[in-house]
């Protein structure tokens, strides 16, 4: 009797799964260019939901944002659909520096750089050391792999396309 009890349990805690898995796809299949969906191990959240045109006073340090990518590759043709979510780790008048290629913001550890890629090509650290200037921000990813600022340097405003709510 209480194998039974246990068994209706686990089955009715399957079929509120369900339901909520059936409840999300449909959502999202409601809101497509509302939600983004990550592959990469670039970021601890997968699932984000999108907010279009953000104001720029709503943007803060800690939060996702969503920018194309394609225009940190100069030189290269990749698509400007081409897009990317990092998040925010140093804002407006917070100062980077930088000691033996780890990267810092008032003092407190983003993180490190690399010379060399996964497909074994050069990467070129940036330099800069001071104040990060108005209407920029600096942002990464904490994968060691992941291409952020450590690399193309400041994210400016105008470039966000999309603030980026992780939702799990």
């Amino acid at each position: 009797m209480e194998n039974e009890k246990k068994g209706k349990a686990s089955n009715t805690l399957t079929r509120k799964q369900f339901s909520m898995l059936v409840l999300i796809i449909v959502a999202f299949s409601l809101i497509p260019s509302r939600v983004s969906i990550t592959l990469t191990p670039s970021l601890d959240k997968r699932v984000f939901l999108l907010s279009r045109s953000p104001d720029p006073r709503s943007i803060k340090k800690g939060d996702y944002i969503l920018f194309s990518i394609a225009d940190k590759f100069p030189g290269t043709n990749r698509p400007k659909t081409e897009k990317a979510i990092k998040k925010i780790s140093c804002v407006e008048g917070e100062t980077i520096s930088i000691r033996e290629k780890e990267y810092f913001c008032n003092d407190e550890f983003l993180v490190k750089a690399k010379d060399i890629s996964l497909k074994g090509e050069p990467l070129k650290n940036f330099a800069y050391e001071g104040p990060v200037p108005a209407g920029s921000y600096f942002v990464t990813a904490a994968h060691k792999d992941s291409f952020d600022s450590r690399y193309f340097g400041f994210l400016r405003q105008e470039e966000i396309t999309a603030k980026a709510h992780p939702i799990f």
